[in-house]
């Protein structure tokens, strides 16, 4: 296998054991053709967002009811499919004045394809998609705020709850 980045490698490593369940940190470090303290810090990384554990030299996704792969991760997964979802999204979503964009990689994608963005109000909870919306042309933007999740990128909870609620869309 070629070097990859850190992120690259990271990522490929979550796809890995969700793939296969659990594989054992020797078999990843050949695998990607690094050192065990190269692989040991992807893992730590890892593990610091909640997105693995580690047991006795094997590494396993750490599920929860609350928690979600990180934005980042998602983002490069099933890219083809969620490339042509986000197109037709666009499109749709293009009829409209206002666009609500939640923290969904396959939103954030379909920003490329919104045609006449000058002329749509954007909403959003998602660090990415204000970013992307806020760096190109858009008639306004709303961030709604609350309580970041980091791993996300995005704000949630009853402040971002409160705010959705308080939208009158037109």
């Amino acid at each position: 296998m070629a070097k990859a980045s850190q992120e690259e490698r990271q990522a490929r490593i979550v796809e890995l054991i969700i793939d296969h369940g659990s594989l054992r940190v020797d078999d990843l470090a050949e695998s990607f053709g690094v050192s065990v303290m190269t692989l040991y810090r992807d893992l730590a990384a890892l593990e610091s967002r909640q997105m693995i554990a580690r047991h006795r030299g094997t590494i396993s996704l750490l599920v929860s009811s609350i928690s979600e792969t990180p934005f980042v991760f998602r983002l490069h997964q099933e890219a083809q499919a969620k490339e042509a979802v986000a197109r037709e999204a666009a499109r749709v979503a293009s009829r409209y004045s206002s666009i609500f964009v939640d923290d969904s990689s396959t939103a954030y994608l379909s920003l490329d394809y919104v045609g006449v963005p000058e002329s749509k109000a954007f909403i959003t909870n998602a660090l990415p998609a204000a970013s992307k919306i806020g760096a190109g042309d858009h008639q306004s933007l709303t961030i709604l705020g609350g309580r970041y999740e980091r791993t996300l990128d995005a704000f949630f909870g009853p402040a971002t709850n409160r705010q959705v609620g308080e939208l009158a869309f037109e």
